[in-house]
């Protein structure tokens, strides 16, 4: 299917290649960063902007790509989005979730090591090991934090327009405003079929058919 669909995709064929991409990502879950750049690309191209940018973001999470972050701030720019600030921080955050599960291996037998180091402290040489359990507990914080790096930092794309923010997770709930597709939300919880997310430093809540999650 992979290869029929970049086949399709060089004859320019691109609504027909995209439909096989779409197929393969969602039933095998499978995506190459290549893959990814070729839907960002058509759907770029067929003025789908919120979906450009959703595929852009997910290829910019598994490469962590400058350019691709640069194109994303270009295209919210063009459009007046919100949510596509580019800082460095967000760059370091994002490289940490690509290699999450390496650093937190890298923490686990760091610790490892500190521990055996403590108890031949304790119980070998008969001293006291401050300082070793300082560093210890520190490096147990640190893999707290990176094993729920990502339950923090989830976020998610508008991708449709005229979408309702509401105060809670009802349709009898305070209407709050009427928001246009493209914007990239950070998201909470989820209350059936509502999502709850963050618009301008408030929490809100919006159908969850509205927007597609990253990550």
């Amino acid at each position: 299917e992979l290869v029929k669909a970049d086949s399709l995709f060089e004859q320019k064929k691109y609504t027909e290649s995209f439909d096989l991409y779409e197929q393969i990502l969602d039933e095998e879950q499978l995506a190459s960063p290549k893959m990814l750049l070729k839907m960002a690309f058509i759907k770029e191209g067929l003025g789908d902007y919120s979906r450009a940018l959703y595929f852009l973001n997910v290829y910019y999470q598994k490469t962590s790509d400058k350019q691709a972050r640069t194109k994303m701030k270009g295209i919210a720019e063009e459009h007046n989005l919100s949510g596509f600030d580019i800082n460095d921080s967000d760059f370091f955050l994002n490289l940490l979730n690509k290699y999450k599960s390496i650093v937190a291996y890298s923490i686990f037998g760091f610790s490892l090591i500190l521990l055996a180091l403590i108890l031949y402290q304790k119980y070998g040489a008969r001293t006291r090991p401050v300082l070793l359990s300082i560093l210890f507990v520190a490096t147990q914080v640190i893999l707290i934090n990176v094993l729920n790096y990502s339950n923090v930092n989830s976020q998610a794309i508008i991708i449709e327009s005229n979408s309702y923010l509401m105060s809670g997770p009802s349709s009898g709930a305070d209407f709050v405003e009427i928001v246009d597709k493209g914007h990239r939300v950070k998201t909470f919880d989820e209350h059936g079929p509502w999502l709850e997310i963050l618009w301008n430093d408030k929490v809100v809540y919006i159908k969850k058919n509205r927007v597609k999650k990253l990550g």
